[in-house]
């Protein structure tokens, strides 16, 4: 009785009525529960390693329970679709039960459900899966939110998007380019959209760093990108928009010498913001630029943009001093629940220093210098080099003589002539006429004495001093 083992023998035989017998089981799982804490540790910081790894156990946890309330309440049918049994007569067969009511089809993908996203090398500057589990059919989906503004004329818009990204993929139209019957003859195969969770946008910092911005439609994902030239904004430097769903379809363009394979083609639907004229910001009014979404009754506030024309994610304040908006319907445009929004919006460039410099200008990373081809190395053949360059050119070209260099060396140590540190000193006369005769008298008949001394040579007790020589210095000569 001094082992365990020994002790537990009479509580074997009612343990193996209740669990089963010893083989069908183990207790690996619980043995190995220290791997998952150490898998938890290593996605901390190291900082409060204990309340981080507690939270992070908490979040899977209800990330467990919600898959499995979400699969049993798939087992179990809606209470609108049980009838009561009616009561059989002879010769009648029983009717069915009918069917469960469609689920709305949102644009975006709900939290629970999974989505593959496989590797995708950073050189690639966006990231969207190419999973088909999602997806609706196109006319359908209109019809059920017919009269939602979101979502008028999506399907003209939709194929005018798609065909300019066939036709040029390498810029984007106006949104006006095609015609009907020319956007007639690109062909969405099956009227399939597929829908996806999250778009994944690479990109350069202004320090030459890899960078990366994960964006969730159903967080309130907003983008910046490049102002066309012709837009309405092309003072500003960038476009803003919110992303409403993340999508993909197969198109085939229906003409003459045209591949029949299906090419799939990634998108966002965004809704657009505008830049507010009536509020001035940057940095020299050491303010934040204020937008705000474009009119839903505009043609343009709700469109398609290419995931490669965005530069990064941004993050946008709410202006709540401003208030929100007038109560409006139900909209795909909005989260569930939601029925206004904020009438303006702060772009916050502080961010990050990326973004900072993004918009102060000069980032290395950002933008690239290209050099003309007629540049040279030469200086001499570079205009902008003048001046003492070309003056010193004779100078520099031949060795200095040996009295060149002594005269160097003198002027280093501080020598200098008698004549150059001393200047005669001007006579000083009494009387009232000193100032006249200092600034010259024009009635004097007496011309101004413009010789020089002559050197009358060392006074008596003095001895005569000369320049001192290179061998007074110490120096050998050259």
């Amino acid at each position: 009785m001094q082992t365990y083992k020994t002790h537990a023998l009479g509580d074997y035989a009612p343990t193996i009525r209740e669990i089963g017998t010893t083989d069908s089981y183990s207790t690996q799982p619980c043995e190995q529960e220290h791997k998952e804490v150490k898998a938890f540790y290593q996605r901390t910081n190291k900082n409060d390693a204990v309340g981080q790894i507690t939270q992070l156990e908490r979040r899977e946890a209800a990330l467990q329970k919600l898959t499995r309330q979400k699969n049993e309440a798939a087992r179990i049918p809606p209470i609108a679709t049980v009838e009561e049994p009616a009561p059989e007569t002879s010769g009648q067969k029983r009717k069915r039960g009918s069917q469960a009511p469609a689920k709305e089809i949102l644009p975006t993908v709900d939290f629970v459900e999974s989505e593959s996203l496989p590797y995708t090398p950073p050189e690639v500057h966006f990231h969207i899966s190419m999973s088909r589990n999602f997806h609706c059919n196109i006319p359908m989906w209109l019809n059920d939110h017919a009269g939602d503004p979101a979502v008028a004329d999506f399907l003209p818009k939709l194929r005018e998007h798609l065909l300019s990204r066939v036709l040029h993929p390498t810029w984007s139209g106006n949104g006006r380019e095609y015609t009907p019957e020319e956007r007639a003859k690109l062909l969405i195969v099956n009227n399939r959209l597929y829908r996806h969770k999250v778009l994944r946008i690479n990109y350069t910092s202004y320090d030459l760093r890899r960078g990366q911005d994960s964006m969730n439609p159903r967080t309130h994902a907003d983008i910046m990108m490049l102002a066309p030239e012709d837009s309405a904004d092309a003072d500003h430097a960038f476009t803003y928009a919110r992303v409403i769903g993340v999508f993909h379809v197969d198109v085939i363009h229906n003409v003459v010498g045209a591949s029949p394979t299906a090419v799939p083609i990634p998108f966002l639907w965004v809704r657009n913001f505008r830049l507010d004229r009536s509020f001035k910001g940057g940095f020299r009014k050491r303010r934040l630029h204020r937008i705000e979404f474009v009119p839903e009754s505009d043609p343009d506030a709700f469109g398609f943009v290419n995931p490669d024309e965005v530069i990064r994610g941004c993050h946008l304040v709410p202006a709540f001093a401003h208030g929100p908006s007038e109560r409006v319907p139900q909209s795909l445009a909005r989260h569930k629940g939601e029925f206004d929004d904020w009438k303006y919006h702060y772009v916050n460039f502080f961010i990050d220093r990326d973004m900072f410099m993004r918009y102060l200008g000069g980032g290395v990373g950002h933008y690239q210098v290209a050099v003309p081809e007629d540049a040279t190395d030469d200086p001499d053949e570079d205009p902008t080099l003048t001046g003492a360059a070309d003056e010193d050119s004779d100078s520099s070209d031949d060795p200095p003589t040996p009295e060149e260099e002594a005269a160097l060396l003198e002027e280093e140590l501080g020598f200098e002539d008698e004549e150059e540190e001393e200047e005669p000193e001007a006579p000083q006369g009494d009387g009232e006429g000193d100032d006249d005769d200092e600034e010259g008298d024009p009635w004097s008949e007496e011309e101004p004495d413009d010789e020089e001394e002559a050197d009358l040579g060392p006074e008596d007790g003095e001895e005569a001093l000369g320049e001192p020589t290179v061998a007074d210095l110490g120096y050998d000569e050259l």
